[in-house]
């Protein structure tokens, strides 16, 4: 059996390899790695061991707001990988419906018939609350858009691939979604196949990746683990600040180590103390594998909305979510997090996680 896959990002690289692990691992597996970030070579090293073959279109995250750049971008990306037009597929896996992948599945679908599967990317809500309450209207396209589009179709064959959708994992072109919460998923998936992606699926691609590489090492048996958004994105700042200092001294009070990890971009750092009981994990490192070196600990994890704290859920550890104290009107996202076990800290005054 032949699979191709095309992924983004850390977190749908995990799934991919445990996704292989478990249920393609006699199969023929390509990668197209579109990725959106610093790809090392480690990484690349694991995950020629993962696939069968390898191919980076893009090896850190760029972007232009010049469309016109963009499309230069697509025409070299489809070039580097129009060896695999001539191939034939049995499983296509993506994560993300953008112009490229719907431009390379237009293409292969025209040389066979595949089964098409989404690996799971924001299925569970928006983090901008507007897309929960009144997803965004089809917009006409402007005269210059058509021309655009009709160039490209030309030079690459017709898109036949490409739908409206405001959320990846949307497109009927699915024949199933792999997910880690089915029960969870937007309305608009109702109907739709749903593959339950299960935690030793989490636990064989981190494995796969990440098994020997950046080791978290942290003596106490317990501990409280916080993964942060960029600090300017928070609506709320003032607030988050005083959880967080709140959630310091308790596990101060408590003799916790808390551990932390920043965005990777972050420059608005907090002003922990320098002791035994802070310790901060370089943002390099993906919170997979920090959870998967701390499986055996007693954990408790707390977050906003990141797909972390779905990770941290799968794995059965005591989950918190802020939301409610940063964007309180976003009910659809704390509806999903409750249904997968999270638990909402609703004012400052309930703080109580130890």
């Amino acid at each position: 059996m032949n699979n191709l896959f095309v992924m983004h990002t850390q977190y749908n690289l995990i799934l991919s390899c445990g996704v292989i692990k478990k249920h393609f691992n006699d199969s023929y597996n390509v990668l197209i790695l579109y990725a959106e970030f610093n790809l090392g070579s480690q990484l690349k090293e694991k995950l020629e061991e993962c696939f069968d073959k390898v191919y980076y279109v893009q090896d850190k995250y760029t972007y232009s707001a010049n469309t016109f750049k963009e499309d230069l971008k697509l025409i070299k990306y489809m070039y580097k990988t129009k060896n695999l037009l001539n191939k034939t597929y049995d499983n296509v896996f993506i994560s993300q419906e953008n112009i490229y992948e719907t431009y390379l599945l237009s293409k292969l679908s025209k040389k066979c018939n595949f089964g098409c599967y989404a690996i799971e990317e924001d299925v569970y809500y928006s983090v901008n609350n507007a897309f929960n309450i009144d997803p965004p209207c089809k917009g006409q396209t402007s005269f210059l858009g058509k021309c655009r589009k009709c160039f490209l179709d030309i030079l690459l064959g017709k898109n036949i691939c490409k739908q409206f959708v405001y959320f990846y994992g949307q497109n009927t072109m699915y024949d199933a979604n792999y997910v880690l919460f089915p029960h969870q998923v937007r309305k608009e998936l109702s109907g739709r196949t749903l593959i339950e992606i299960e935690k030793d699926v989490i636990i064989a691609g981190t494995e796969s990746l990440y098994g020997n590489q950046y080791d978290i090492i942290i003596d106490d048996s317990k501990i409280v683990l916080f993964f942060f958004d960029l600090v300017e994105r928070y609506t709320n700042s003032e607030k988050i600040n005083k959880f967080v200092e709140m959630v310091s001294n308790i596990c101060q009070a408590n003799d916790v180590v808390l551990a932390y990890k920043y965005h990777p971009r972050e420059t608005n750092k907090f002003d922990f103390p320098q002791n035994r009981y802070f310790v901060e994990i370089p943002s390099i490192i993906p919170a997979e594998k920090i959870l998967y070196d701390l499986r055996e600990k007693e954990l408790t994890v707390m977050g906003n909305l990141t797909t972390s704290l779905w990770v941290a859920a799968k794995y059965g550890f005591n989950t918190y979510s802020f939301a409610l104290l940063e964007n309180s009107e976003n009910i659809a996202a704390v509806n999903a997090l409750q249904g997968m076990g999270i638990k909402m800290i609703n004012n400052l005054e309930e703080v109580d996680f130890l």
